[in-house]
């Protein structure tokens, strides 16, 4: 049986490859790390696809007909609902990543970006009838939790402060957003489940910890996902049995500090994490993340107009 999905993730650095008649065409695989600020074009963007699609039908457990790249539109006022409908049609699956994803994110973004377009998502998802939705949640769900010891020691690599073994954060523990980006996920999850209890719409969720373009864990070393890992835990929620109807799960690789708990997405994905960012913080963080974090998500592209 071939199975269908439309992979969302539509991240804001790269809103800017296409511009016409009042819209923004926008669509990109931020887990591929790819960044069209620097020069790219919709031509770079259809290669990754191409190179993702033969990568999936040599490596993925099931025979996929695509991960189908789907863009969709959205005006000044509003997203084009009906677009998202018709992207959705026929397909089993969907993996939303999409969203206003800086931790710092203001309401005016984190509203139609990460809300309405969730809500579209789920909508669209029960009117075409997807067996699964795979919603890219996060750690920020919860991130209120860095406040506290000794996970604040912790997040700051400063493990000389921290006496092992502490008790690592699991899905029990009661919401509690860093921010407005921690709300949107939490949102993420509570419309999942109305989703799923009342419209028959299941949906696996994952709060993802920490990625850089690079692979380093750097400064995120407790909250690491490595890109296997995160390529590995989205399809392990992909292949989930269909008798699985909803879930949350935190996304990290096994790190030695994590300060959340990955053992439900052991016992009910099936997850394997490959990699460890180790037990000790070198103090250097690549020039390469550095330059990222003092430019990324100042302004959004459509903003300015």
């Amino acid at each position: 049986m071939k199975i269908k999905i439309i992979l969302i993730s539509i991240f804001l650095s790269f809103l800017n490859f296409a511009n016409a008649d009042d819209h923004v065409e926008f669509g990109a695989l931020e887990g591929l790390q790819c960044n069209f600020q620097n020069g790219k074009d919709m031509d770079d963007v259809m290669k990754v696809i191409s190179e993702w699609n033969e990568f999936g039908d040599e490596n993925f457990s099931a025979p996929y007909s695509a991960w189908i790249f789907t863009p969709v539109y959205r005006t000044n006022s509003d997203y084009d609902f009906d677009s998202v409908v018709k992207a959705f049609e026929g397909k089993d699956t969907v993996v939303h990543l999409a969203a206003d994803r800086s931790m710092k994110a203001e309401w005016d973004t984190v509203l139609p970006y990460n809300i309405v377009g969730l809500y579209n998502v789920f909508e669209a998802a029960k009117i075409c009838g997807v067996k699964r939705v795979v919603f890219g949640s996060s750690q920020h769900a919860v991130g209120g939790n860095y406040n506290d010891e000794p996970y604040k020691s912790i997040l700051a690599a400063q493990f000389d402060k921290v006496k092992r073994p502490y008790e690592r954060i699991d899905e029990t523990t009661a919401i509690r957003p860093s921010g407005f980006y921690g709300v949107s996920k939490a949102f993420g999850e509570a419309i999942g489940s109305i989703y799923n209890e009342y419209f028959g719409v299941p949906s696996l969720h994952l709060r993802i910890g920490y990625t850089s373009s690079n692979d380093n864990p750097g400064r995120g070393m407790s909250l690491w996902l490595s890109h296997r890992d995160a390529a590995q835990i989205h399809m392990k929620a992909v292949d989930a049995p269909e008798s699985l109807k909803y879930g949350v799960y935190f996304a990290m690789s096994d790190n030695y500090w994590n300060i959340f708990s990955i053992e439900k997405a052991k016992k009910e994905l099936g997850y394997e994490p490959q990699d460890d960012s180790g037990p000790e913080y070198s103090g250097r963080l690549l020039e390469e993340q550095l330059e990222r974090d003092k430019t990324e998500f100042k302004k959004h592209p459509y903003d300015e107009k």
